[in-house]
């Protein structure tokens, strides 16, 4: 990535500088932590340092839009509800959704309140609207290896953060890399690092660990300081996905839980992972569509859905509505699938449907299978 390439102050100056015409921003990105950002952009999650220190038509659009909402939804307390979140590059990108919501809700007319008490638990939700009294759930869907993803990112950061050697590295992995091959794979690279000059770069090798090959490795470069730093890239293994169909619909019950049961509940579903397609999130929801043909009449095809599915009688009926989204982070421009539970306690009508799940901007379609 170039933005690593720049050193700290010219890093610095670029996000004040893009900072300027948000001055609510200000309050949240102070000084301090902006310093506390630059110095941890070696490390996974360096989403938020891109967007506050690069300046283009995206990332302005991005700011105008946040900015917006967190200033529409002030009287809600949304700088002490969202800065912990806003300033954590992991909690940067899961608060996104939640914010925008909030805003487009206040901004079509409704009371919201940021952060419920449910009634008679410990549990908080994400936000609801106080006329109608309906509460929403955020949930980022993703599958396990996307988790596994996550999981050692974070620990290839524990382990390679700032490597002695001033090289910029990448490191390719998939599913057989695990948490115990972390500390030999830190020793070969160094060991293969040992054999670069700026002459043979790019640099190529393999990590072959009880004879499988947990990882590819690429140097890249120097690097411009005293030390190293890498990129961790993932490859999926090729049909791993599959086995991991019921994980979607164990997520939207995750989800499910946090809905209180006195009121409407609604539960937003946003991925922008490729592999969970929109046929996957109608399966989990409405259950998975079989075909058999009729014993008396071997010409007729019935088709039906099993019930091991989220909408279904006399089950989860404290969920109204879900909506899904799919899209790329910081994107909002995008289409909305209303699913509407016929089997829920509190109902809406087509009226009610429009006037709740319609916004400016975004093209909403209720999806019936």
């Amino acid at each position: 990535m170039e933005l690593l390439k720049l050193n700290e102050g010219v890093i610095y100056s670029s996000i004040i500088q893009n900072l300027k015409p948000y001055p609510i921003l200000k309050t949240i990105y102070d000084t301090n932590t902006i310093k506390k950002i630059i110095n941890n952009r070696f490390r996974i999650g360096r989403t938020l340092l891109f967007y506050l220190a690069v300046n283009n038509e995206y990332t302005r659009n991005f700011w105008n839009n946040v900015s917006n909402w967190i200033c529409i939804l002030r009287q809600e307390d949304s700088i002490e509800k969202f800065s912990s979140k806003l300033i954590d590059p992991k909690e940067f990108l899961n608060s996104m959704t939640e914010l925008e919501f909030a805003g487009r809700y206040k901004e079509k007319g409704y009371s919201v309140e940021l952060e419920p008490k449910i009634l008679d638990s410990s549990k908080i939700g994400d936000f609801r609207l106080l006329n109608p009294p309906i509460f929403f759930e955020i949930k980022n869907i993703s599958l396990d290896q996307f988790d596994f993803q996550k999981k050692m990112s974070d620990l290839l950061t524990d382990t390679f953060y700032k490597i002695e050697e001033p090289y910029v590295i990448d490191i390719h992995f998939t599913e057989l890399l695990r948490e115990k091959h972390l500390g030999r794979l830190k020793k070969q690279i160094l060991r293969e690092l040992e054999k670069c000059s700026s002459i043979n770069l790019p640099y190529k090798f393999d990590v072959v660990l009880q004879n499988e090959m947990v990882a590819n490795i690429e140097v890249i470069e120097k690097s411009t300081y005293d030390f190293g730093y890498y990129n961790a890239i993932y490859h999926p293994l090729i049909g791993s996905h599959t086995k991991e169909f019921q994980a979607v619909r164990g997520k939207i019950k995750n989800a499910l839980k946090q809905l209180p049961a006195e009121s409407p509940g609604v539960i937003i579903l946003e991925t922008n992972d490729r592999i969970i397609s929109d046929f996957m999130i109608n399966n989990a929801i409405y259950g998975n569509e079989t075909v058999s043909f009729s014993k008396n009449d071997k010409e007729s095809i019935i088709c039906f859905r099993d019930k091991n599915r989220i909408f279904r009688p006399e089950m989860n009926a404290r969920l109204s509505i879900i909506l899904s989204i799919r899209r790329h982070f910081g994107d909002f421009n995008y289409q909305i699938m209303v699913h509407y539970n016929p089997y829920a306690k509190y109902k809406f009508d087509l009226e009610q449907l429009k006037q709740l799940f319609e916004f400016d901007g975004l093209n909403s379609y209720l999806f019936k299978p």
